[in-house]
């Protein structure tokens, strides 16, 4: 199903955008070197990457699995498949099928028929798949229906409850009127007068610093003598 699906979307956008008919003029120049160089090392890899690992059916190359297993464990990936029943080449074969039957429908629906996707999207049974697989595949509006509006009921109901009110009434507006109340007592004024004591201090000796070396010379020389004085005097 994932090979399917990514030959559709992959081959839809390959249809519509190099065979299509334009939808908008282009602007500007050709791409750069920072787009190309990275479209060649992209293109490269995706012509050449699936022959660096090749299984034993098509010709035993494991070179990425034998430096894959420095670090992860070795497993027998045939007897895997021989237990489910199918071999490896049917596997293979089978993917390559799927791939094709992508790539065909989108030739047909975006390439061939274009007029199919416009009727079929137009159909009840379309537009309804449409819906469905653009929600998410429906997981959005379930999502919404099981948790988000039961929760959203919930809370609603509960919004005004016994419980919120006596919360309400007997702890919040109580602490409220306390905090009013005690908003300028006695251990705030305190701390307020601390706050501009320190803020006084901070003004006063700021204005000492003036980057003026002099003054700082004579400063240190005032409070010496002064210091000295002291200590003889007493």
């Amino acid at each position: 199903m994932g090979a399917f699906l990514t030959s559709l979307y992959t081959f839809r956008l390959i249809f519509i955008v190099f065979f299509g008919a334009p939808r908008k003029a282009p602007t500007g120049g050709e791409p750069g070197l920072l787009i190309r160089i990275p479209l060649v090392v992209l293109g490269i890899l995706s012509i050449i990457g699936g022959f660096i690992n090749l299984p034993p059916a098509l010709g035993n190359k494991p070179l990425l699995t034998h430096f894959l297993q420095t670090v992860l464990p070795h497993t027998e990936a045939s007897a895997l498949h021989a237990a489910r029943g199918m071999t490896e080449i049917g596997s293979e074969a089978f993917v390559t099928a799927a791939s094709l039957l992508g790539l065909f429908l989108a030739y047909v629906f975006y390439l061939r028929r274009p007029s199919l996707t416009e009727s079929l999207a137009s159909h009840p049974v379309g537009s309804a798949l449409y819906q469905f697989w653009y929600s998410g595949w429906g997981f959005d509006l379930l999502y919404d229906r099981l948790l988000v509006r039961p929760y959203v009921a919930l809370a609603e109901a509960s919004r005004r409850d016994v419980i919120d009110q006596f919360y309400d009434r007997w702890l919040v507006r109580p602490v409220f009127v306390l905090a009013r109340l005690n908003r300028h007592d006695l251990i705030d004024s305190i701390y307020t007068g601390l706050s501009r004591l320190a803020a006084f201090f901070y003004e006063t000796l700021r204005r000492t610093e003036t980057g003026r070396v002099r003054w700082y010379a004579a400063g240190l020389a005032a409070g010496t003598i002064f210091f000295l004085g002291w200590v003889v005097l007493l």
